[in-house]
């Protein structure tokens, strides 16, 4: 079988994405689990799960500079987890 370029690039971008989810959404799903049970992404793990992939999936060359660096990925699950807590940075 011919693994043609369109396809190489295609299972790259998909192994990115899947990277992605496991180094970011999936620390911060277990860290906000342990916050808030009531948290709707706690809640409902299959929807919060389905559309963090999507916007993952579209925001892929963007978010491939913050999984490059580990003080990156801690500053984005930072906002990640204050953002859907709802806690307020203001000062």
């Amino acid at each position: 079988m011919e693994l043609s370029l369109f396809k190489f690039a295609i299972a790259m971008y998909i192994s990115g994405v899947g990277i992605a989810m496991w180094k970011i959404w999936f620390p911060c799903h277990r860290i906000i689990t342990s916050i808030d049970r009531n948290n709707i992404m706690v809640k409902k793990p299959i929807l919060s799960f389905l559309i963090v992939f999507v916007i993952f999936f579209i925001m892929f060359p963007f978010i491939a500079w913050i999984i490059l660096f580990d003080d990156k990925i801690t500053r984005f699950q930072d906002g990640f987890i204050k953002g859907v807590l709802g806690i307020n940075n203001d000062k």
